[in-house]
């Protein structure tokens, strides 16, 4: 008798021991799931920040073509560069909404030109994205292009246009921005 009370406890012991190892291994994988639930909505939220901050770029570089003569509004027949301690702002408009040719001309070159490029997009609040910039007339025909379009492999963060006049005529500019450039 002494021995069938010694085997029922070892079974009881020997299910105590699968108990606890069925258990831990739930544990762990609700702890796993949580884990990467959280991973989950922290990127997301990221994404979310990320889409905020370009879509606002891209509205900051609207503004200064469309809206904003720079600071000071004279500054490209001044011949002022985009390093120039002297130009505050950078701007293409010669009114509310209407595009200055030379302007236009000079922030082009600029944007285009790999000395001048970087702080180019800087000033025109496109940093710390990739970027391009249209601008045309309503029948397609471009009046200036800034920039290398996004690679195929490049996801487009934002893209905003927005109707302005260029030579007493009606202009499109779109701004795209893509990629956040490696710090």
């Amino acid at each position: 008798m002494k021995t069938t009370f010694s085997s029922q406890r070892v079974k009881r012991g020997q299910s105590l021991t699968v108990d606890l190892i069925l258990s831990m291994s739930i544990f762990m994988l609700l702890l796993a799931i949580a884990y990467l639930s959280w991973e989950d909505g922290r990127a997301s939220a990221l994404e979310k920040q990320v889409q905020v901050q370009a879509d606002e770029a891209a509205s900051r570089a609207l503004r200064a073509i469309a809206k904003s003569p720079g600071i000071p509004s004279s500054w490209a027949s001044q011949g002022l560069t985009p390093d120039s301690a002297s130009l505050l702002g950078i701007g293409a408009a010669s009114a509310y909404n209407e595009i200055d040719e030379f302007k236009i001309a000079k922030i082009a070159q600029y944007f285009n030109s790999s000395p001048y490029s970087n702080i180019t997009k800087s000033r025109l609040g496109l940093s710390p994205f990739e970027a391009d910039v249209r601008i045309s007339y309503l029948n397609g025909t471009d009046i200036a292009t800034m920039g290398a379009p996004p690679g195929a492999s490049s996801i487009v963060l934002s893209s905003k246009q927005r109707i302005a006049v260029y030579k007493n005529e009606s202009a499109i500019i779109r701004v795209r921005l893509w990629n956040i450039q490696a710090s």
